[in-house]
Order: C-alpha cells, then sequence, then structure tokens
C-alpha cells in the first residue's frame, strides 16, 4: 500500500488512517465497487464529523460557546487539517466511483448498438384489418354460472378493519371510547 505524506495523518488513529491511506492513487485502483461505495460513506462521515468539531472549537476559542472539556479549545487547525484530508480522501473515492460507472457504461454500449439494428429489421407492425367476430353466448353463459356465493377479488378494502386488528389501534379505539361514555355520564347528570 503506498503513503500519504501529509502531517495530518499522525493525527489519526489507526483505522482513519487506513481510510486516508486507501484513498491514494494507486490503492484507489485496486478497490471494487462495493468498497468504493463503502469508503465514501466512511468519508465523507469522517469529514462531516472533523467538519462539526473545527466548528465547534472555533465558537469555544473565540469566546462564543461554553467549552465542552475542562481546558478551554486554543484552535481548531489540526480538527481542520483532519477534515481537509477526509475531504481530499472523499474526492478520490468519488472519482474513481465515477470512472467505474462510466466503464461499465461503455461496456454496456456496444451490446446496445448490436441490439438495435436486429429491431429496426423487424416488420412494422400493422393495423388490423380484419374484423374480430362478435362474443358468443356461450362465454357470457360461463360468465354468469359461478357457484354461490363467488365474487370476483377486487381491489381490497377496509383498511380501517385491518387496523382494529392490531392491539394499539384496539386501546386506542377503547380509550376513546370510554372518554365519550365517561362524558356522557357526566352530560346526563347535570
Amino acid at each position: 500500500m503506498r503513503k500519504v505524506k501529509d502531517p495530518g495523518v499522525s493525527l489519526m488513529n489507526e483505522r482513519e488512517m487506513r481510510l486516508v491511506l486507501a484513498s491514494a492513487p494507486r490503492n484507489v485502483a485496486e478497490l471494487s465497487e462495493r468498497e468504493l461505495k463503502g469508503m465514501v460513506k466512511r468519508a465523507r462521515g469522517m469529514m462531516d464529523k472533523y467538519t462539526q468539531r473545527s466548528h465547534t472549537l472555533r465558537r469555544e476559542a473565540s469566546g462564543k460557546r461554553l467549552p465542552t472539556r475542562s481546558r478551554k479549545a486554543e484552535g481548531d487547525m489540526n480538527t481542520r487539517r483532519k477534515a481537509a484530508l477526509f475531504r481530499t480522501a472523499l474526492s478520490r473515492f468519488e472519482m474513481q466511483l465515477g470512472r467505474m460507472e462510466k466503464a461499465a457504461m461503455r461496456k454496456a454500449r456496444p451490446a446496445m448498438r448490436k441490439a438495435r439494428p436486429a429491431m429496426r429489421k423487424r416488420p412494422v407492425a400493422r393495423k388490423a384489418t380484419r374484423v374480430t367476430p362478435a362474443r358468443k353466448k356461450t362465454a357470457m353463459a360461463k360468465r354468469t354460472a359461478r357457484p354461490a356465493g363467488y365474487s370476483r377479488r377486487g381491489p381490497v378494502k377496509g383498511g380501517a378493519r385491518k387496523a382494529q386488528r392490531f392491539s394499539s389501534m384496539k386501546t386506542q379505539a377503547h380509550r376513546a371510547s370510554q372518554g365519550r361514555r365517561t362524558q356522557a355520564r357526566r352530560d346526563a347528570m347535570r
């Protein structure tokens, strides 16, 4: 694996270091599309984290915010440097992912070009000039001759009925009706 020469790398833990090192040009080329998507997600999360932390430290140093730790923040230079490293890593991952997607599209194009001429050779569909015969009475008789109680399944209805099967909905309905009964009792007493 190729190494990244940056003073901000010394500020990172092992996991963060591996993420930044994976973004080096030679290392990015070895990653699969799935790995790249995971790296993009992680790099974006780290970049957002350190950008937010940098903003917080800057506000603490200027006195606009109470310090989160016992010692007051003196600056945010190192945090900004880490955020910049993750921003660079993120851009490298995204560029490589874009290249991979374009390459996949290029591979798919020749197959599509070969398929198009075959589609053109097909005869054009013509309108039917022949009149279709009228429906027979037996077809109508079959439709009406159904067993008793048979009905065609239409769109599903009764969403409220299904909701009544859930215990939470039963409880809610119980409380509402109980409240109405109580109120009716009070009104009757007046």
